[in-house]
Formats: structure tokens, C-alpha cells, sequence
């Protein structure tokens, strides 16, 4: 949470660049919250909310394959509904703006 409420605070003050290195460390660190709970499955409905935050961060990063790959993981276990479906509208998203990048 550290990193990302100083992601927040560079974003307020205008600085990208220390928007982006703080929310890559909270990526990091999120990465290994997840890959912990990879394959357990009797973890939800927490393994999907990490694997939801995760994916977030990875798209604020413009991580946008990785991004990707954690939305399946966390379609993979037996997400609740809401989270369920704010995952497969993350995917959309990553989706949308791959085909976008192609596009121009």
C-alpha cells in the first residue's frame, strides 16, 4: 500500500515518471503475493482479489502481457461474481488497447 499511495501522491504533484517507478514496486511486490497463491484454489475469494489488484497495476504499468496473464490465472480459480466479472472487463480492456496500439 506504501507504493501505491506514493504512486497516488507523484500523480497528484505531477510527476509521471515517479508515478510509474513507484507503482512498478507495488507491482513487484504484488507479483509475489499472488505467485503464492497460484495454485490455491481453496484461497478464494482472496486468491482473485489479489490476482485483480494485481492485474490493475500491471495495466497502470502498460504491462499489458503480463497484465493479461494475470487476469487468467485469476479467472482460473472460482472468483466471486463481481470480481469474476471486473476481471473479464479488465481483459476487454487489455484487449481494447492492444488492438488500438495495432491499429495506429
Amino acid at each position: 500500500m506504501e507504493y501505491t499511495d506514493n504512486a497516488y501522491f507523484a500523480n497528484k504533484r505531477g510527476d509521471p515518471l515517479a508515478e510509474l517507478d513507484f507503482n512498478k514496486q507495488a507491482l513487484d511486490l504484488e507479483i509475489k503475493a499472488v505467485e503464492m497463491l497460484r495454485d490455491r484454489y481453496d484461497m478464494e475469494p482472496s486468491r482473485s482479489i489479489l490476482y485483480r489488484s494485481a492485474t490493475r497495476m500491471a495495466y497502470a504499468c502498460n504491462e499489458m502481457e503480463r497484465a493479461e496473464q494475470l487476469v487468467h490465472f485469476g479467472l482460473s480459480g472460482n472468483p466471486e461474481r463481481s470480481v469474476k466479472d471486473e476481471l473479464q472487463d479488465l481483459l476487454d480492456q487489455i484487449a481494447f488497447d492492444r488492438q488500438y496500439e495495432t491499429a495506429v
